[in-house]
């Protein structure tokens, strides 16, 4: 036993800490994602407004527009900037950025340097980018820059394009391994707190789970007489009286047990027992009447006509009328016996240790009942009758037989006018 609770306990640790492990998993991806894509938006904001600042800049120190001179040099209005590095340098030293200012494709003035040391002025940017940036006539950013080996989060905005066919463009770019400085201190935090979650969960699920276990084995006993058809066991009151998922959880299965017992024994329409519950009472009764010598008599009716309640007024109102004359038969035979629905319209009735006229008397009165019952189907008041055919046990007969001879004492009822009581 102490083996298959060990079992248990670590089965039960297991289950709950797995899905919680890869709970924090998602939300670890998904808050590294958010707070990735978060940061990045923060970025490319910061390096647009970079951008649109030096624009702003370049138009409030010099007039004119952009040009390139015979010497291939870029100028604004009279100014030649190609030699221009003052803000460039002092945005570089406060933001820590890298600055470009592009024409053509090619860098005229950059802070950005090779491995040299020397400053990457007259070399071009991606043509991919710079396609781009023509067919949709807008700004451009991207997360992955690559300039001479290193990556950064690029910022390109157009900021003049003239019928002298300059193209000029700013660039700022930020390294992306300062980002990533951020990004793996957040990693980290969230990685320490998950951690701490994760082991704070699994010492609340080893003190709480010897409870749990025990009901959940009861609740396991009590399914497993459930699956194998034993279904007049009830389930543990510790169980049904907790308030947590395990009681409700206990509350329905029940339910369940009562609902598959009903569903077992009983006919849906009626609520009468069905066919496969009266074979198993009768051949219990069969059984008792063998072991203590008791009278049994059974009957076997039909109710007569009841095809043409079909045909005359629809399925529905031959569904009322079985339910009606099935309230009938159920409360007649009360204490005295038991009735099934045999099939279709029949009825099998099986009674304790009455002789064959005690049954022919209730029968008769069940027959009249029957037979003055009105059933109200929306504007037609409904009547029918019923025939009965009874037979009773004598030494050596078999279910079989007699079940055949109240079937055809059934028929003789019927073909003798119906409505009556034949043994």
């Amino acid at each position: 036993m102490k083996k298959r609770l060990g079992s248990l306990y670590k089965n039960m640790i297991f289950v709950t800490v797995l899905p919680i492990f890869v709970l924090g998993l998602i939300i670890t991806v998904y808050c590294l994602d958010t707070y990735t894509n978060g940061m990045t938006r923060e970025v490319e904001i910061g390096l647009r407004n970079m951008a649109v600042s030096i624009e702003s800049a370049y138009n409030e120190l010099y007039e004119g527009e952009y040009a390139l001179n015979d010497s291939g040099e870029l100028t604004k209005g009279d100014k030649v900037l190609s030699e221009e590095y003052g803000l460039f340098n002092s945005i570089k030293a406060n933001a820590d950025v890298e600055i470009s200012l592009i024409c053509n494709d090619t860098r005229m003035i950059t802070t950005i340097v090779d491995s040299n040391g020397n400053r990457m002025t007259g070399t071009t940017i991606n043509e991919k980018i710079s396609e781009w940036i023509r067919e949709n006539d807008s700004a451009y950013f991207s997360t992955a820059v690559v300039i001479d080996y290193d990556e950064y989060y690029g910022y390109y905005l157009p900021v003049y394009e003239n019928e002298k066919d300059v193209d000029c463009v700013i660039f700022v770019g930020m390294p992306q391994a300062e980002v990533k400085g951020f990004l793996d201190s957040s990693i980290a935090r969230i990685i320490i707190i998950s951690a701490i979650c994760l082991i704070i969960t699994m010492i609340i699920t080893i003190l709480y789970t010897h409870e749990l276990i025990t009901h959940i084995k009861k609740m396991t006993t009590f399914m497993k007489n459930v699956g194998q058809g034993r279904l007049s066991k009830g389930l543990d009151e510790s169980i049904l009286s907790r308030n947590d998922e395990l009681g409700k959880m206990g509350r329905h299965a029940s339910n369940m047990q009562e609902a598959l017992h009903r569903l077992v024994e009983q006919d849906v329409l009626t609520e009468l027992y069905n066919r496969r519950c009266g074979d198993m009472k009768l051949k219990k009764l069969y059984d008792d009447n063998i072991r203590e010598d008791k009278d049994i008599t059974i009957a076997i009716s039909d109710i007569d006509f009841f095809k043409s309640i079909n045909d005359n007024y629809g399925h529905d109102a031959g569904d009322v009328v079985l339910k009606s004359v099935a309230d009938i038969l159920k409360e007649n035979i009360r204490n005295k016996g038991f009735v099934c629905r045999w099939g279709g319209e029949e009825f099998l009735f099986a009674f304790y240790n009455n002789s064959i006229e005690e049954t022919r008397n209730i029968l008769e009165d069940i027959r009249i009942k029957v037979e003055r019952n009105i059933v109200n189907y929306e504007n037609y008041n409904i009547t029918t009758t019923m025939t009965f055919g009874v037979s009773t046990f004598e030494t050596g007969k078999s279910i079989e037989e007699l079940l055949k001879e109240a079937d055809d004492n059934l028929y003789k009822g019927k073909n003798n006018g119906r409505n009556q009581v034949i043994c």
